[in-house]
C-alpha cells in the first residue's frame, strides 16, 4: 500500500484529496477485477480505480476532504513501466510513500532504477525539445490576419509549447516528469525551470489574458510568440535558447545537432526518434 500525490510530496492543502495505491500480484488483480465486474461495481475488468466508503474520513484528513480514492495495480505493470521508461508513472512511483511493503517488492523496483540510459535520455530530450518548438513555430498561425476561428489554435499552440518545455527541463536534469496537471507546479524544482519559471508565468498569463485585458487578444498572442521565439527582439528568448543549448551540450548531445536546432525537425516528423516517449 502506497500514498501518492500531493500528500506523499508534502505539498497538500487542507482540501487536497487522498491518493492511495494498492499493489498486488497479477493473479490477485485479475480475481478482484472479475469479482467487482460480476457484482457490477466496475464497468470492465481493466478498471482499477475505486472510491472508499464515504463516512468517517474527516477524523484523519479534515472535513474539507472528500472520501479517499484508491487504484489497484499489478506489480508486473510497474516493472514494465520502469523497464520502458514511462516518465509519468516513474515520477509517481519514486515520489510515493510506502505504507506497507512486507516483501519489499515495490521498494526493490524503485531502488533498482538507476535513471535513464544515455540513448533513452538523448531520444527523450530531442523529442521534447523539437516538439516544443514545433508547437510554437509550426503550430501557431503566424499569418492569422486576425481570424477569430484561429484563436483556439494559437492559444493551444503556445500552452502546449510551454508544457513541452517544462517536460524538457525535467529530462535535462535526468529526471522523469509529472503528469500535465503538475508540470507548472513542480517545474521550478528543475535547474532551468527555476531560472525561467517567472518568464513562463508571464507568457502564460499573457496568453490567458490575466492582467493584460487592455491589450487586444491577437496583439497579446503575437507578443507571447515574440518573447518566446524571436531572439533578435527578445532578451528572454535569447537567454532561453542559450540555456537550452548549453544543457543539451552538457548532457553530451552532439554539437552539430545542437547547432542545427529546429532544422532537426524531420527526425521528429519522420519518426526517427521513435514513438512518443
Amino acid at each position: 500500500m502506497l500514498l501518492t500525490g500531493s500528500r506523499a510530496l508534502g505539498t497538500y492543502s487542507c482540501n487536497s484529496d487522498v491518493d492511495i495505491d494498492i499493489i498486488c500480484s497479477r493473479e490477485i488483480f485479475d480475481n478482484i477485477q472479475r469479482a467487482m465486474y460480476q457484482k457490477k461495481l466496475t464497468p470492465n475488468t481493466s478498471q482499477a480505480f475505486y472510491q472508499l466508503p464515504t463516512e468517517g474520513w474527516d477524523r484523519y484528513f479534515g472535513k474539507e476532504v472528500s472520501q479517499p480514492h484508491f487504484s489497484i495495480t499489478p506489480i508486473d505493470v510497474i516493472e514494465d513501466q520502469f523497464k520502458n521508461y514511462n516518465d509519468v508513472a516513474i515520477w509517481i512511483w519514486i515520489n510515493a510513500v510506502i505504507v506497507i511493503d512486507p516483501l519489499k517488492q515495490f521498494k526493490s523496483i524503485v531502488e533498482n532504477f538507476k535513471g535513464y540510459t544515455d540513448d533513452v535520455l538523448f531520444r527523450k530530450v530531442k523529442y521534447r525539445y523539437l516538439l516544443s518548438l514545433y508547437w510554437l513555430i509550426d503550430g501557431y498561425p503566424h499569418h492569422h490576419k486576425n481570424k477569430e476561428e484561429e484563436l483556439f489554435t494559437a492559444s493551444l499552440s503556445i500552452l502546449n509549447g510551454i508544457n513541452e518545455m517544462y517536460r524538457l527541463f525535467f529530462l535535462l536534469d535526468g529526471k522523469p516528469y509529472p503528469y500535465a496537471e503538475k508540470l507548472p507546479i513542480y517545474a521550478s524544482s528543475t535547474k532551468l525551470g527555476k531560472k525561467f519559471k517567472a518568464f513562463f508565468d508571464k507568457a502564460i498569463n499573457m496568453t490567458l489574458g490575466n492582467g493584460y485585458e487592455d491589450i487586444t487578444i491577437w496583439d497579446r498572442l503575437d507578443k507571447v510568440i515574440e518573447i518566446l521565439l524571436y531572439e533578435d527582439k527578445s532578451k528572454e528568448a535569447r537567454e532561453l535558447s542559450e540555456a537550452c543549448d548549453n544543457e543539451l551540450l552538457s548532457l553530451g548531445i552532439n554539437t552539430d545537432w545542437v547547432e542545427l536546432g529546429y532544422d532537426n525537425i524531420d527526425e521528429l516528423l519522420h519518426g526517427k526518434l521513435g514513438p512518443t516517449p
